[in-house]
């Protein structure tokens, strides 16, 4: 059944991505009003969590930041390996197994356990999203480093977050060539900036074309 529940939460991700579905007004986490989209609900009860916890990185020492930071990397490799094993154990391929320990890991970074809570699980998706087709070990250290931005950016290590989000953001620029609207796609899934990564990616790719000039 979680399986299946993974499966579902996907399909309904992807159709928020394309639909344009966009909260301008969006809620207090405490008591979020809904949008009618679950996974705009999802990703709006989701950032309240983001926000809280960017203010309590925020009020400690930077010594201090530094050392979380490094825990949190060391603490998900528990986390990851029972998640990714225990897809493989129950038949799943490396590539689902991966996007479930994924899940797992944005949970114990943002909500603070390994449990499933499925008012979060469209937020986390879509959270995850750049990661979900790359190799295990790519997914999981880029991921981390990721979330670890979401805090406190110059905690992250650049040189492992920017390449894995730029070969994804290549590989939706290529999808962009089969889609009937190919600036649109771009747009919904870069240019949109609802997210930190889309953020991220959009101006590294500026700084590519920049520095390619």
């Amino acid at each position: 059944m979680t399986w299946i529940i993974v499966a579902v939460v996907v399909v309904a991700v992807l159709f928020f991505l394309f639909s344009g579905s966009k909260n301008k007004n969006p809620a207090k986490p405490a008591l979020p009003a809904s949008s009618g989209n679950p996974t705009e609900d999802s990703r709006v009860l989701l950032d309240g969590l983001v926000q809280e916890n960017r203010k309590r990185w925020a009020a400690l020492p930077d010594s201090t930041v530094a050392e979380l930071a490094d825990a949190q990397r060391r603490d998900v490799h528990g986390i990851w390996d029972f998640a990714y094993q225990s897809a493989i154990s129950d038949g799943k391929d490396a590539s689902f197994a991966t996007q479930v320990a994924l899940l797992r890991v944005a949970t114990f970074l943002i909500i603070g356990d390994d449990k499933t809570h499925e008012a979060f699980n469209g937020g986390l998706v879509l959270e995850t999203l750049p990661f979900r087709e790359m190799p295990a070990d790519q997914a999981k250290t880029a991921a981390v480093e990721y979330f670890i931005s979401k805090y406190n950016m110059p905690k992250a290590n650049p040189e492992i977050l920017m390449p894995a989000l730029l070969t994804f953001g290549d590989q939706v620029l290529e999808n962009s060539k089969s889609q009937a609207d190919p600036d649109r796609y771009v747009y919904e899934m870069i240019c949109r900036g609802t997210l930190d990564w889309q953020k991220y990616l959009a101006q590294a790719i500026a700084d590519r074309a920049k520095g390619n000039a």
